[in-house]
C-alpha cells in the first residue's frame, strides 16, 4: 500500500471530494448473487434444461450479455420479467441473511465516513440500512431531475446514487445489453457521471479486475477530466495493476487477504487510514470572512497590454480562439481571468484552504455544464454559449457554500472562474466542438 496514495485519499476526504464507489463484492457476505449466479438462477426458472449448458458456457467466459440474451430468447421472457426476477431474488436473499456481524462486512465502515456522495452499481439498499440517520432516500442517478450543483453542496446527510437502479423500482434495473446501452445514450446521465468523475475522487470498493461493468464504465469515461481515482483490490497481479493505471487511469490500493473472512478486515484498515484524524493537515476555518479586510487594501493595477498579449499563449484563450467568438468577448474573458486569479491569491493570503477554492470552482464548472446542457446542445452556437455562461456566473451565489458574502466577489471575478478552469488541460471546458491538438 503506497503512502502517497493514502495521503491523496486523506486529502480528498478532508476536502469532501472523496466518493466511495461500491460494487457487488461488498454485498457478498449477505449472499447476494453475483452476475453469473443471478443469470443461472433465472435460467433455471425459464429455460429448458437441454439449453442451459449454452448459457453456462457464456457465463464461464464472462460473456454475460449474450447469456442474458439467450435467456430472453430461449425462456421467452421480456425485459420487465427479467427486472422483476432480479429484484425478487435479491429481496429473498436479504430476508434470509439479515443477521450478519458488522465485522464481516464493510457497510458500517463506509456509513461512518463523512462524505457527500456514494455511488453504487448494486441494486440493494445495504449501505442505506447502515447509515446512522436515514433522512435522504437513495436515488437512481438517471432518473433524478435536479441541479447538478447539488451533488457537491455542503450538507450533513450524504446522498446515495444508484447507477444501475435499485430493488424498490424494478423498472430502473439495468441488467441487459439493451438497458445498458439505453443508459449510456442518456446525455443527462453521462453528464452527471462526468461531474462526479471530474470534481470528486472516486474510490472503487468491491469490484474485481474482471468486472465487466466497471471496465466498460471506465473505458467509456477514461480520462474525461484526467482526474486521479483509486480502486481497492485483493492481491492484484502486476498485469492488473498496469492495466488499471495505463488503460483506465486508476491507481490500485492493494491488500492481501488470507481467506474470504479477511477481506472486510483488510478493507476496514484502509478506510480507517483514510479518515484518520491524526493525519489531518492544519487549515484555517473555511468560514473566515473577508469583511475584516482593510478599506485601503491595495488593488492590483489594470490588466496591461503586454499582459494581454502574453495571455494569448494561455490555454483558455486558445479554446476561445478556435471557435467563432468575437474579439470583444475574448478581451473581456482575459480581464475576468485576471481578476479571478487575483481573487484566488487574495483568498490564499487570507488563510483560506484550497478546499474553499475548489468549492468555488466546482460551482462555476457545474453552472457551465448546466448552460451546456440547456443552451449549447440545442443551437451549437459558441458565442451564445460563452455569453450565457458569463451571464449565469455573474449571478452565482457564493452563499451556497457559506464561504463569503456574495458582495465580496465581484461580477467579473465570478465570470473569470470558468476561464481559470478552462486554462487547465485536465478539465474538459470548451466552447464548441473544436479541439486543440496539443501533446
Amino acid at each position: 500500500m503506497k503512502v502517497a496514495h493514502i495521503q491523496k485519499l486523506q486529502k480528498a476526504y478532508r476536502e469532501k471530494r472523496l466518493i466511495p464507489f461500491i460494487g457487488a463484492g461488498l454485498s457478498a457476505p449477505f449472499k447476494i448473487p453475483t452476475w453469473g449466479e443471478m443469470i443461472e438462477i433465472i435460467a433455471s426458472k425459464y429455460v429448458d434444461p437441454p439449453l442451459i449448458p449454452s448459457i453456462k458456457h457464456y457465463i464461464s467466459k464472462q460473456d454475460y450479455w449474450n447469456a442474458i440474451d439467450s435467456i430472453k430468447e430461449f425462456g421467452e421472457i421480456n425485459e420487465m420479467t427479467l427486472q422483476k426476477e432480479i429484484c425478487d431474488i435479491i429481496k429473498e436473499r436479504l430476508s434470509l441473511n439479515k443477521q450478519i456481524k458488522n465485522d464481516s462486512h464493510n457497510y458500517s465502515d463506509l456509513a461512518s465516513l463523512n462524505v457527500l456522495n456514494y455511488l453504487t452499481t448494486n441494486y440493494d439498499f445495504l449501505l442505506y440500512e447502515f447509515l446512522p440517520t436515514k433522512t435522504t432516500i437513495p436515488q437512481v442517478l438517471h432518473k433524478v431531475d435536479i441541479s447538478s450543483q447539488l451533488f457537491f453542496e455542503d450538507r450533513k446527510e450524504p446522498k446515495i446514487w444508484h447507477l444501475h437502479g435499485h430493488i424498490d423500482d424494478y423498472g430502473s434495473i439495468v441488467f441487459s445489453r439493451e438497458k445498458y446501452e439505453e443508459l449510456y445514450s442518456n446525455s443527462k446521465y453521462v453528464d452527471f457521471f462526468k461531474i462526479f468523475q471530474g470534481n470528486g475522487v472516486l474510490l472503487f470498493i468491491g469490484f474485481s479486475f474482471n468486472d465487466y461493468y466497471i471496465q466498460d464504465l471506465l473505458k467509456r469515461n477514461n480520462r474525461s477530466f484526467n482526474s486521479e481515482h483509486f480502486i481497492i483490490l485483493d492481491n492484484p497481479t502486476p498485469e492488473a495493476k498496469r492495466k488499471f493505471i495505463n488503460e483506465f487511469g486508476i491507481n490500485v490500493i492493494e491488500y492481501n487477504s488470507e481467506n474470504n473472512t479477511k477481506h472486510a478486515e483488510c478493507i476496514r484498515k484502509i478506510i480507517n487510514k483514510i479518515k484518520d484524524e491524526n493525519d489531518k493537515e492544519e487549515t484555517k476555518d473555511i468560514f473566515l470572512s473577508l469583511q475584516d479586510e482593510p478599506e485601503d487594501e491595495e488593488w492590483p493595477e489594470l490588466l496591461s497590454n503586454d499582459r494581454r498579449k502574453e495571455m494569448e499563449n494561455n490555454l483558455f484563450c486558445k479554446k476561445i480562439r478556435i471557435e467563432k467568438i468575437d474579439e470583444i468577448t475574448l478581451d473581456y474573458s482575459k480581464d475576468c481571468f485576471f481578476w479571478a486569479e487575483e481573487l484566488i491569491r487574495k483568498l490564499r493570503k487570507k488563510g483560506f484552504s484550497y478546499s474553499v477554492i475548489y468549492k468555488i470552482l466546482n460551482i462555476s464548472y457545474m453552472k457551465y455544464m448546466e448552460v451546456k446542457n440547456s443552451v449549447y446542445k440545442h443551437g451549437r452556437n459558441s458565442q451564445v454559449f460563452i455569453d450565457k455562461v458569463h451571464e449565469v456566473l455573474a449571478g452565482m451565489n457564493i452563499d451556497e457554500i457559506n464561504l463569503v458574502s456574495r458582495n465580496e466577489m465581484c461580477t467579473y471575478q465570478k465570470q473569470g472562474t470558468i476561464h481559470i478552469i478552462a486554462d487547465e488541460k485536465k478539465y474538459n471546458v470548451w466552447w464548441g466542438e473544436n479541439r486543440i491538438n496539443e501533446k
